[in-house]
């Protein structure tokens, strides 16, 4: 049977714009004309599997010792990651200088691993979009590495990053902006440089979402479930978690 017949009727595409997008966007993926022109034109740029995408943030961390260096020395002191995913970047830190470290992180799934693999060695605190629950005063250094761009609520979220802070604290941030080529992280399904500067964050999760369930797509390691290797439900018909993101 035709992929396209047995879409369902939640990801259906309606409007002009949402028609231009996915017409677009189908230029890029597998057999399209433009593909070597997107995203996916170096094989880097997509993993095989979630270890293989771990490795290769673990293998920068020595760029960003060397980025956060001259402002401020991780030794003896309390280090705080803000959005530590599964504590990776942590453990890697751990290996330049001894630190007593905390990793904050609003996804409980993330948690759990982190904790699992981790825990033995730094603290895990889970954030909410606006809170991060942690007394005043209570750590010299934060760190936050591709996280300000996915923040619902930055400014408040800063806010707690200065009530955390001791005096004379530091933080530190790192991110990619959102008007760079593939600043909406839907680089994967919509490899379209620059989508997120032409079609509004809601029609691209619409044609992401109709992608998703279609034969026009092959779903990445970072959609399927790491237990089973099975494709994960559609991710992203849920758009109010896009936001809280």
């Amino acid at each position: 049977m035709n992929a396209t017949n047995t879409i369902p009727e939640t990801t259906k595409i309606t409007g002009a714009s949402a028609r231009i997008c996915l017409a677009a966007s189908k230029l890029f993926l597998k057999n399209g004309p433009l593909k070597r022109f997107g995203f996916r034109m170096d094989e880097i740029t997509r993993f095989d599997s979630m270890d293989e995408w771990v490795s290769e943030r673990v293998e920068q961390i020595d760029d960003y010792v060397q980025l956060f260096r001259p402002f401020v020395g991780f030794e003896g002191k309390t280090v705080l990651e803000l959005g530590c995913n599964k504590g990776y970047l942590l453990d890697s830190f751990s290996r330049h200088a001894q630190f007593d470290g905390v990793g904050a992180e609003i996804d409980a799934e993330a948690l759990e691993f982190a904790r699992e693999n981790y825990g033995d060695r730094f603290k895990f605190i889970q954030t909410t979009p606006n809170e991060i629950p942690l007394p005043d005063n209570s750590a010299d250094v934060i760190y936050t590495i591709d996280t300000v761009e996915h923040l619902s609520s930055p400014r408040k979220m800063f806010d707690e990053c200065l009530r955390v802070l001791r005096p004379g604290g530091t933080l530190l941030i790192h991110f990619g902006a959102w008007l760079t080529p593939y600043g909406s992280h839907l680089e994967d399904i919509i490899p379209i440089p620059w989508a997120n500067a032409v079609f509004s964050m809601d029609t691209l999760l619409d044609v992401a979402a109709h992608l998703y369930d279609s034969s026009d797509y092959d779903v990445a390691c970072y959609y399927l479930d790491e237990k089973t290797g099975e494709r994960k439900p559609n991710p992203f018909l849920n758009k109010a978690k896009w936001e809280k993101f």
